[in-house]
This record gives C-alpha cells, structure tokens and sequence, in this order.
C-alpha cells in the first residue's frame, strides 16, 4: 500500500501536493472544531437541565468564531439549546455575518 501511494506521491507536481496537503489538514481542523463546538453545546444543555454551573456564552461564541458554526447550529437544533436567547442568537447571526464577509473577501484576494 504504501508503495502504491509513494508512486502517486511522486506524479503530483510538489505544489499540488502542497496544496492539498494543505487543504486536507484545514478540513480536518474544522472537524474537529466543528466536533468540539458540538459537544461543548451538548454538555452546556445538560449542565441547563440539571441546573449546574454553566458554561460561559464567550465560550460558546468563540468556538462559533473559531470555525464550529456548523457544529454548534446543528447542536442548537438537536438539543433546543439557545434557540430562545435573542441576544446569543443575534451574537451568533453577526459571528456568521463576519464570517461570510471573511470568506467572500478572502476568495476575491486569492482569485
């Protein structure tokens, strides 16, 4: 197996490979963070319900601002957690918000 990927490594032009690699890495990155901010969502909803010590709106906004948007919405939805706080959901919108301008930006600079 490995040979055969050795092989296919060494068609690819280096920075193709590179590029990928790159690529590849940054989708893992925000698996995780997507993962993270889920589970952190999660664990904020059952400390809710059992009227434990809480974890911080901050905490929570800023692994939505560190790339878990996805995570914590589709976490929002299954567990009905935050979905009644208009201030976090107006929060959350402009973190969105700036997020899209960040990528609409970032793809007319590298066109």
């Amino acid at each position: 197996m490995y040979k055969i990927l050795w092989k296919a490594v060494k068609r690819i032009p280096l920075l193709t490979f590179l590029f990928l690699f790159r690529f590849v890495l940054m989708l893992y990155v925000l698996l995780i963070i997507n993962l993270l901010a889920f589970s952190v969502f999660a664990i904020d909803k059952r400390k809710a319900v059992k009227h434990t010590r809480r974890i911080s709106e901050l905490a929570l906004l800023t692994l939505v601002f560190l790339g878990g948007t996805l995570g914590a919405i589709l976490s929002m939805i299954i567990f009905r957690h935050k979905i009644s706080k208009k201030s976090f959901l107006l929060k959350l919108g402009l973190i969105i918000l700036m997020q899209i301008v960040l990528l609409y930006f970032l793809n007319i600079q590298f066109r």
